[in-house]
């Protein structure tokens, strides 16, 4: 585990966690039965301000999947979850956001690259 701050809130301190795929399942499912068909590749908490990732993942589908969390992260702290956008809504959204996003997954990844990869601790 190793945190980073938001990119909206910089006061907001966020975990990321690397976990196999039953702890995923785990984590995801809590009491309810596991979909066994399903593989989950990330998952984000709010209440906890924990992103938790398959440690399987690498290249482009851990990018890709850090950035989908982390798109979670911003629509959550910027107000936005949860609703339904039309083209135009997501396209100014998105014009704001992915800048930050990628600016994040990436120096996330060079953290990862500099020996923090998916110790899962």
């Amino acid at each position: 585990m190793f945190t980073f701050k938001s990119s909206v809130i910089p006061k907001n301190i966020w975990k990321l966690c690397f976990r196999d795929r039953a702890e995923m399942n785990k984590i995801y499912y809590e009491n309810r039965p596991v979909d066994e068909e399903t593989r989950l590749h990330g998952i984000t908490e709010y209440v906890t301000s924990t992103i938790y990732i398959d440690k399987d993942l690498d290249g482009f589908l851990l990018i890709k999947t850090l950035r989908h969390e982390l798109t979670h992260v911003y629509l959550w702290e910027t107000g936005h979850q949860g609703h339904i956008y039309d083209e135009e809504e997501l396209c100014d959204i998105m014009s704001v956001a992915a800048p930050l996003i990628c600016k994040t997954a990436d120096e996330i990844m060079l953290r990862l690259k500099e020996g923090l990869y998916k110790r899962g601790e």
